[in-house]
């Protein structure tokens, strides 16, 4: 599904922050008011290095308060965020209608816009 229309909706209301190398961005991240406080996500990035660097810098600004990050198993970032004050509180389950899209090795999701939006 086309995710353009999400993706500008969140950007309009939130912080983001990029990875660029060699004149092209290789990874994105955003933070934004939620509920009781802020969620990150969505964050694309090529590798867990990238990803890493991305939520901690996007965490930094709200040290202290309601953070909320929707990732699942596979991204391998439980045990570094519950590592730096973001303990688990429960488990995300990414869903698709029939096969689930091809993912582009280059780019891959590591953290949720939010459950319910994927």
């Amino acid at each position: 599904m086309n995710r353009a229309a999400l993706l500008d909706a969140i950007v309009a209301m939130a912080d983001v922050v990029v990875v660029e190398r060699g004149g092209r961005i290789t990874g994105y991240g955003c933070v934004r008011r939620w509920g009781r406080g802020v969620v990150i996500g969505p964050v694309v990035a090529q590798d867990t290095t990238d990803a890493r660097a991305l939520i901690a810098k996007l965490a930094e600004q709200h040290v202290g308060q309601f953070v909320r990050i929707d990732v699942t198993m596979a991204s391998g970032l439980s045990a570094w965020l519950e590592s730096i004050g973001l303990p688990l509180v429960g488990q995300v389950v990414s869903m698709s209608l029939g096969a689930p899209p091809r993912v582009d090795p280059a780019a891959t999701l590591f953290a949720l816009s939010n459950q319910s939006l994927g």
